[in-house]
């Protein structure tokens, strides 16, 4: 993923604010999303937000901090983690894109969809940082 100037600064602005250093940064409309590392969420977010509600009333944006994982499947679950996948598998459509299915129950499911702007966040993320054009869900009955 190629960072732009206003990444740059918002990523400076965090490790001068949080500490912290991040992987990645979007800017999605009145939000930043940063990418950072899991052991780093805690000392992002700060006691009680603290960081992170000095960092928004800085930038005048509302911010969400994800954890960064080495694949898009680690990422998902990382970013969900009340919902449990039974697996990913990445695959090609037929007009080339690259997909990752996340494998859930019924239960799951809902669940996921439940998350809906979130979820489309995620995605986002997983199209500028994992080079996945989409994740779709793939339902398996429980046993």
């Amino acid at each position: 993923m190629k960072l732009g100037n206003a990444e740059i600064l918002y990523i400076n602005a965090l490790s001068n604010v949080c500490g912290t250093n991040a992987k990645s940064c979007m800017i999605e409309g009145d939000s930043v999303i940063f990418l950072v590392r899991e052991d780093e969420i805690g000392k992002t977010i700060g006691k009680h937000g603290c960081n992170i509600s000095a960092l928004s009333r800085k930038l005048g944006k509302k911010i969400e901090v994800f954890a960064f994982a080495e694949n898009a499947g680690d990422f998902v679950r990382k970013a969900f983690p009340k919902i449990s996948f039974q697996g990913f598998e990445e695959a090609d459509s037929e007009s080339g894109k690259k997909i990752l299915l996340a494998v859930l129950d019924s239960e799951n499911r809902r669940a996921l969809l439940g998350e809906g702007r979130k979820l489309k966040r995620i995605k986002e993320v997983a199209r500028s940082n994992y080079n996945i054009d989409d994740i779709q869900i793939k339902s398996v009955e429980r046993l």
